[in-house]
């Protein structure tokens, strides 16, 4: 498997979903590279006007673990993975870091 550096990952997400530069928040201790820190109340939408992260909608039908579906296959498919830390607030972990 593939595993994509964090920068790769927000370079990928802000080509795909307008916005999405604005909607992560910067550490200044990220020094290992392995996390993203997004905030999950901008409202960000896929094409189709589905939210990308909704803490709400856990089991929806479109959603795995409240991350849109087709974005949390990727994100598994490129060695990350989604955490929830508070309903405003997700974090992408590269796996094999944070337990993954």
């Amino acid at each position: 498997m593939r595993t994509l550096s964090r920068d790769q990952v927000i370079a990928r997400l802000e080509k795909s979903y307008e916005g999405f530069e604005r909607s992560v928040i910067e550490w200044e201790d990220d020094l290992d590279g392995t996390r993203i820190r997004v905030s999950a109340e901008d409202g960000l939408v896929d094409r189709n006007g589905d939210e990308l992260f909704s803490y709400w909608n856990i089991a929806g039908e479109n959603y795995t673990l409240g991350v849109v579906s087709h974005l949390h296959r990727w994100l598994d498919r490129n060695g990350w993975a989604p955490e929830w830390i508070n309903a405003g607030e997700i974090h992408l972990w590269k796996k094999g870091e944070n337990g993954w």
